[in-house]
């Protein structure tokens, strides 16, 4: 946590208000310049959304067409295999690792029971893979952007390359039940050359599967997985999901009320977009000139797609307290809102009183509690920032202590990318330890979805060469949803 003494650090660094990452000197040269005593900004060597740069010919071919590089430091030896800078950090109490890479890899995590080899390979926003042999899953990261060629092809030579260090050859694949992502493109690709089957988990599925192998948990639990984005079994987004959980199977119980919102990958960017998105699902006027054409689109169903994304939600409450309006990297509004709850926390401001609007809908798979955020948004604006930023939080714990209390389980499961907010996590487990629950998180893998695949994974292991066993209704065309 920054310390009000600390220096200024520019913003072209960090925006973040609560807290710095730090490390100390992993090898010999850093330490020589940190006896420089100046500060040192320290990042992987690549263009966004590539690959990271650790072969000696890519570095001095980037050191050559890049004049504002005055020096380039190398060893001798050659790298065999890149890792980012892994992060951790202590939250309720336990280390939880944000990114597993360079220090983790390639250790695996021990699960309770022996299984078949598998490879799983991840979601598609934080790409990741793992393969499986006896009771050990080896989890990586890959941290790129799948759509552009040259890491998608790094992606594959990585997978490979794992397969061989380990000597892993898989008896079955795992992938996300989203129909086109490069991943599961690439798992069918796979699973023909391998004359092997191929199985779909659901995403929001896959993080709560994550949980259970972690921690072995056995028997029936209620998984509260918050994110931005995951396809879901009835062909919609899904993203703010209480899911009933037993072995492998799941039921959906709950989820914060669908809503009509524009899709695309830039759409996931734009927060101001899936503001205008709530206020025209909740019927609140905006003075925002792009209003109208965006409650046009949802009218006309022109690139739209129902969303239960509390993901998005985050980013829409960010965008109408005026903190951020677009994800200049992902998870920025979102961040920011943290910041001013917890900002508000430490100054013991009185939060803003927030709450949701529960409904049950009946279902051929039993009754759904939906949540929707509609009463949200006449108190939010307006107020006190960082009071209403608190209160969101609390209106959030709140409802995960309802579905808890409501499903009567006595283990829950928190999981997915908004568990990566230290503020809500702490919150749901104080909350549901308060209650007489057993709360359990990801801590040996991400909570989002670099952590995906060790939950696919773990799914693989114990199936008996299955098919996949999820109806898909797929409507509308493919895209970043």
């Amino acid at each position: 946590r920054r310390k009000k003494s600390m220096p200024l650090i520019s913003p072209a660094v960090t925006e973040l208000t609560e807290s710095l990452g730090v490390f100390l000197p992993p090898f010999g040269l850093y330490a020589l310049l940190a006896e420089i005593k100046i500060p040192l900004v320290v990042t992987s060597c690549n263009l966004t959304g590539e690959p990271i740069i650790y072969k000696q010919a890519d570095a001095f071919a980037f050191y050559e067409s890049h004049e504002s590089i005055s020096a380039l430091f190398y060893d001798e030896r050659e790298i065999l295999r890149p890792a980012d800078d892994s992060v951790t950090r202590i939250a309720a109490g336990a280390v939880q690792i944000l990114r597993r890479t360079r220090g983790y890899m390639p250790e695996p995590v021990a699960v309770e029971k022996k299984g078949m080899r598998v490879l799983a390979l991840g979601g598609e926003v934080e790409p990741s893979f793992a393969l499986s042999v006896n009771d050990l899953i080896y989890s990586a990261q890959v941290p790129s952007d799948l759509t552009l060629e040259k890491s998608s092809a790094f992606y594959r030579r990585l997978v490979a390359d794992w397969e061989e260090l380990l000597h892993i050859s898989p008896d079955i694949l795992v992938c996300d039940l989203h129909p086109c992502y490069t991943t599961a493109e690439e798992s069918r690709k796979l699973a023909k050359e391998l004359d092997v089957p191929v199985l779909e988990v659901q995403h929001h599925h896959g993080h709560a599967l994550s949980v259970m192998a972690e921690h072995h948990l056995d028997g029936k639990c209620l998984a509260v997985i918050f994110d931005g984005t995951g396809f879901g079994t009835d062909g919609t987004v899904w993203g703010g999901e209480f899911l009933l959980c037993e072995d492998r199977s799941f039921i959906r119980v709950g989820a914060v009320k669908p809503i009509s919102m524009i899709s695309g990958d830039e759409s996931v960017r734009q927060a101001w977009k899936s503001l205008l998105c709530h206020l025209a699902h909740s019927g609140i006027p905006s003075d925002d000139k792009r209003a109208a054409v965006v409650k046009a689109a949802i009218a006309g169903g022109v690139n739209t797609v129902k969303s239960s994304s509390m993901g998005r939600l985050f980013d829409a409450v960010s965008a109408a307290l005026g903190l951020a309006d677009y994800n200049t990297y992902q998870g920025r509004c979102a961040m920011l809102l943290e910041n001013q709850a917890a900002l508000a926390k430490r100054e013991r401001k009185i939060p803003t009183e927030l709450s949701f609007n529960e409904e049950v809908v009946e279902t051929e798979n039993g009754s759904v509690t939906f949540f929707d955020p509609a009463p949200l948004w006449e108190k939010v604006m307006g107020e006190d920032k960082a009071a209403a930023a608190l209160g969101f939080h609390e209106a959030v714990i709140r409802i995960v202590e309802r579905m808890a209390e409501k499903t009567g389980v006595e283990t829950v499961i928190l999981s997915g990318g908004c568990f990566a907010n230290r503020l809500l996590l702490e919150g749901c487990v104080e909350a549901l330890k308060r209650n007489g629950h057993a709360a359990y998180w990801n801590q040996a893998l991400p909570p989002g979805d670099g952590g995906l695949a060790f939950g696919q994974a773990w799914y693989g292991m114990n199936t008996a060469n299955e098919r996949k066993s999820y109806v898909r209704s797929i409507s509308g065309p493919c895209g970043n949803h």
